[in-house]
């Protein structure tokens, strides 16, 4: 398992690296421990980035979105159309599409 030195040193060069070709803030996709583990108070270490959390344990409340940016709440979903389990996620703030969150909105 990597310190946060390393995992920060390696995300930073591997950003570094695409910023020509990918310019625009990564998507970090982790688990409640690894925040904890990693993120949770060193954000500044690691390049500027959006949050999906997955923390299945309880559903996310909206008035606590500041941190993250999209919150897998549950795995065991059902949608219309789709058989079997599908993921929940809720976006952060809820009245933002998602491309709009990214900056791929109809004025960009």
């Amino acid at each position: 398992m990597p310190t946060v030195d390393e995992l920060a040193d390696e995300l930073n060069a591997f950003m570094d690296t695409l910023g020509g070709t990918y310019p625009d803030k990564p998507v970090f996709y982790v688990t409640q421990d690894v925040y904890d583990r990693y993120l949770k108070g060193n954000e500044n270490r690691f390049p500027k980035h959006y949050l999906w959390l997955r923390s299945i344990a309880r559903e996310p409340k909206q008035q606590d979105c500041g941190r993250w940016s999209i919150w897998q709440f549950a795995d065991n979903g059902t949608l219309d159309g789709i058989r079997g389990p599908v993921d929940l996620n809720a976006l952060c703030p809820s009245e933002t599409g998602f491309s709009r969150l990214f900056g791929r909105g109809p004025e960009d």
